[in-house]
């Protein structure tokens, strides 16, 4: 399920790549090359995650399993074609699911993104540009749930944390030389720690404790776009 979601994700994002590429360069091709020796000169980009808000609006979107993070990136070109970028996101998600004839269940869940690289570009054409190089990271998400069982009440609560390097490599397009739209595939190298608690309202000696750590690695695919606006 997860590989066809992420699969799906990835076809998605590089159909609306081909599109709006397709659009601007058989349309607003002759109102590009005029402003595009003076934006060379600006030293600073910064955006955000598209797909923050298309999730929101998008039917098949599940606040259950997804939490919502929205993302901002700031970017400085310390020459030409290196660039240092600083990625902060925050997402934070409540639900509660009513029974007729028991307490509700509720989840609060906050989350946490960090990440701050360097990255070397190479233009390919006028509008399209390759980049490549890595960044360090640090994610938290804190999930706390309640749930009824018979007359008890279980609060379990999670603290998940992992940092690390992400070696990427992605494209950036260029709607206007001052409007660009970005993708990247990325390769988490993680070392990660999560504590789960749970305890028990009325039988305290029940309470549980389970401790987990180690070192992990996942690759993602291109599957979000990011908007970026060059000053």
């Amino acid at each position: 399920m997860y590989i066809r979601a992420m699969w799906c994700m990835f076809k998605k994002t590089i159909l609306l790549f081909c599109i709006v590429g397709f659009f601007h360069s058989t349309v607003l091709a002759n109102t590009f090359h005029s402003d595009s020796t003076e934006t060379s000169l600006l030293k600073f980009e910064a955006g955000f995650d598209m797909f923050f808000f298309l999730n929101v609006f998008r039917r098949t979107y599940s606040p259950e399993i997804e939490t919502p993070i929205f993302s901002f990136t700031i970017i400085h070109h310390l020459e030409p074609e290196i660039e240092m970028r600083v990625i902060a996101g925050m997402g934070k998600l409540d639900y509660t699911i009513q029974n007729n004839s028991l307490p509700s269940n509720s989840s609060n869940t906050t989350s946490y993104r960090f990440r701050f690289g360097l990255e070397k570009e190479v233009f390919c054409n006028n509008r399209w540009m390759f980049f490549y190089g890595a960044d360090m990271f640090f994610n938290k998400d804190l999930i706390q749930t309640i749930q009824p069982s018979g007359s008890e009440i279980i609060t379990d609560n999670q603290n998940n944390t992992s940092y690390g390097i992400v070696p990427l490599a992605g494209v950036k397009y260029f709607i206007t030389p001052r409007i660009i739209l970005s993708t990247e595939m990325d390769f988490y190298i993680s070392y990660f720690y999560n504590s789960d608690n749970s305890s028990y309202k009325i039988n305290p000696k029940e309470n549980s404790s389970l401790l987990s750590h180690g070192f992990n690695t996942s690759f993602f695919p291109p599957n979000d776009i990011n908007l970026l606006f060059k000053f």
